[in-house]
């Protein structure tokens, strides 16, 4: 390692810090569409990594970031949740043509 490399410094968190960021429904919205487009494929890992409930020990890249953006994605949740900022809708109303005779088309 050159003398650069050595001296070199990175912003590191403190071991207790706590950062609270503001994010808006937009950020949210395509976080949840990456972490459900991340999922896509990988029932079995997941399934084992339920499974494994609690050892974290020995996880991969993949495993880690399933558990890190779970906790983010939850703590969102329950934020909106104690701040009154959630809505409720149907899930048929969330899914493209799932209500096709609603439309007034024909199939």
């Amino acid at each position: 390692m050159s003398d650069n490399q050595q001296d070199m410094q990175i912003p590191l968190l403190k071991r207790d810090a706590v950062i609270t960021v503001q994010l808006g429904t937009g950020w949210i919205g395509r976080f949840q569409e990456g972490f459900t487009y991340m999922m896509e494929g990988h029932e079995e890992d997941l399934k084992k990594l339920e499974e494994r409930k609690g050892n974290q020990e020995n996880l991969t890249g993949w495993e880690q970031m399933v558990i890190a953006s779970s906790i983010l994605l939850q703590e969102i949740m329950t934020i909106a949740q104690n701040t009154d900022q959630l809505e409720y809708k149907a899930l048929s109303s969330m899914i493209p043509n799932s209500h096709p005779q609603d439309s007034g088309q024909s199939e």
